[in-house]
């Protein structure tokens, strides 16, 4: 589920997994004149790219590793030509398959 809200310059992006028709958990992304601030969770990247088609970023900034912040970083690099960015140490994590919760997975 994506819901997205406008602030001025500024379009918040907020995503969900959805269970019995009911978001579960919220994550926000941020999207600022073509920059990308987080791209969350994996199970809402293939919703995200599409909206994304109508402004595609050129830049994608983790703000920290966690799966519900990076799990759209590889459809947006592969699909928009994003250049992505994160802290030096958060990109080793980044950069490998993420340890999930039972929880996480639901």
């Amino acid at each position: 589920m994506l819901v997205e809200d406008k602030f001025e310059g500024v379009v918040q992006l907020r995503l969900s997994r959805v269970f019995d028709s009911r978001p579960v958990y919220w994550v926000a992304c941020y999207l600022v004149e073509g920059l990308l601030i987080d791209s969350g969770p994996a199970c809402t990247a293939a919703e995200i790219a599409a909206r994304l088609d109508a402004c595609p970023p050129h830049t994608l900034v983790n703000t920290h590793f966690h799966e519900d912040h990076v799990g759209g970083n590889k459809i947006v690099a592969e699909r928009f030509g994003a250049r992505v960015y994160a802290h030096p140490d958060s990109i080793g994590l980044i950069n490998s398959k993420p340890h999930l919760y039972p929880y996480q997975e639901f």
